[in-house]
């Protein structure tokens, strides 16, 4: 029996109304294919050997899930616990230094009032030693005038631990109460031990226009300039996606907006469930393999584990789902037009932006009684990797992650679910695709609020537009923004 692909044909009083109605031809002549679809209108019988695939797929799926939050959580812990004996500043310090330091020299006066606040988070490290001697650099630019009282405190501090930070403890004290300017020998291992911070202490009483001085203390301002103007971007684009959030709705209510997804049955019953399933097995199977020989090895294999894993996304096609089909199904096509479709991407996470503020509100609120945060391991793989890790995470984010995972969730998964039409079946696609998204990612359960907002907005725009060209362009704008935020702040 020939392949039948649907397509809505909607009523002005139904953005959700069924679809109905073969659009493409059958297939070339052949082989029949495994599996094929009932024709339009009639619904596709359920055998016992389709049955037991409908539930294996969905148990993998769950059992999956739950591994993948158990084994992110673990990995959080074994990434944190190995930059545990790693005594330089963090992404938070680095952001409150340079951001302080900046203001400082644009706003004479103003950046000492980040002061408290960058001592708060110097309370919260490990390293209570290190952070101490980066409050007396900071204070150095901020409140010259306490520190003569700050180095007493880190010379008396420093007894009270075993560490071996004598030697710097020594030389921010020459530094900051004796006029001292350190060897070029010193200076490499102040700027070693703690980065930019040791560079404004190597450079603290050379003359105002020598370039080593001016160097730490330029990128600062160069920071606040740059995150200043992408906050007033955000303001913004969070205004216009305010106003677009409240025209979408009101052209939803008028029934003026209509949706594009195909709904009711897709190819085989079971066969984009399979995928989701074998996706997530395959995921979890290349990191556990590859995980420990990379750590015999030392080598790096991020990258094949990102090619690999995206083999999957072929098994519709292998169980003998024609590729017309499989690209209807999976919405890979532009649409009303390429342009348009990248467009509908960049205008619906506008759009979706008041939803996402909410997500990250809730985790934010989460993180407040919780004793641990909503970290990705992005951070210290920008922080500490070398050229190609830092190119290998940037794909990672927002070359894979838009391509492939928009492929498995919201192109196979959402798909399978909205066998289930209606405005119900939307709901149901969405909020279950959503929640395996977000609890699969190393952000742990703090970050699920966040995420699942993302994801909202995401299957939106799959639902609107019917191509995954659109949720794929707004999952690479999301991430490269917070790849951009973070390159900001750690390579300015």
């Amino acid at each position: 029996m020939p392949y039948h692909a649907t397509v809505n044909t909607h009523s002005p009083q139904d953005p959700w109304q069924e679809t109905q109605g073969p659009i493409l031809p059958p297939p070339p002549p052949g082989p029949p294919p495994v599996y094929s679809p009932p024709p339009p209108g009639a619904k596709p019988e359920l055998t016992p050997f389709g049955l037991a695939r409908l539930l294996i797929a969905w148990a993998c799926i769950v059992i999956c899930t739950v591994l993948l939050i158990f084994m992110q959580a673990f990995g959080m812990e074994m990434v944190q616990e190995q930059y545990a004996d790693d005594t330089r500043p963090g992404f938070a310090a680095l952001y409150l230094g340079r951001y302080a330091t900046g203001v400082e020299n644009l706003m004479p006066g103003q950046g000492a009032q980040l002061m408290t606040q960058f001592e708060q988070t110097a309370l919260a490290s490990p390293h209570p030693v290190e952070s101490e001697i980066r409050n007396v650099i900071l204070a150095g630019e901020l409140t010259p005038k306490t520190l003569g009282d700050r180095v007493a405190y880190l010379r008396d501090m420093s007894r009270e631990y075993v560490t071996n930070p004598d030697t710097d403890v020594t030389l921010i004290e020459q530094i900051y109460t004796g006029n001292y300017t350190p060897t070029d020998a010193e200076r490499a291992g102040l700027i070693e031990r703690h980065g930019w911070f040791g560079e404004l202490a190597a450079s603290y009483n050379l003359p105002k226009t020598d370039p080593q001085h001016q160097s730490p203390r330029t990128s600062a301002s160069i920071v606040v300039f740059a995150l200043v103007v992408f906050m007033l971007l955000i303001i913004l684009a969070g205004f216009a996606g305010l106003v677009l959030a409240v025209v979408g709705i009101v052209l939803l209510c008028n029934r003026k907006l209509r949706f594009r997804v195909p709904s009711g049955p897709a190819g085989h019953r079971s066969v984009y469930l399979e995928m989701v399933a074998i996706f997530l097995v395959g995921f979890i199977l290349l990191q556990l393999v590859f995980g420990i020989f990379q750590e015999l090895t030392g080598v790096d294999l991020m990258l094949p584990i990102l090619v690999l894993s995206a083999l999957p996304l072929l098994w519709p096609v292998l169980l003998g789902v024609s590729w017309n089909q499989f690209k209807l199904d999976m919405g890979f096509n532009t649409g009303q037009g390429l342009i348009k479709e990248i467009g509908a991407g960049f205008i619906g996470y506008l759009a979706g932006l008041p939803v996402i503020a909410v997500g990250i509100g809730i985790t934010f609120l989460l993180s407040l009684f919780a004793e641990s945060q909503a970290d990705h391991p992005l951070q210290y793989e920008l922080l500490d990797g070398g050229k190609y890790t830092v190119l290998v995470a940037l794909f990672g984010a927002v070359v894979w992650a838009p391509l492939v995972e928009e492929s498995v969730f919201r192109s196979a998964f959402y798909r399978h679910l909205r066998q289930w039409r209606g405005i119900p079946g939307y709901l149901l696609a969405t909020v279950v695709t959503s929640f395996v998204f977000a609890a699969i990612h190393p952000q742990g359960w703090l970050g699920i609020p966040a995420l699942m907002s993302i994801a909202f907005v995401l299957a939106g725009l799959r639902e609107w537009r019917g191509s995954i060209v659109p949720s794929m362009v707004a999952h690479a704008i999301h991430n490269g923004t917070i790849c951009l935020l973070f390159g900001i702040v750690l390579f300015a």
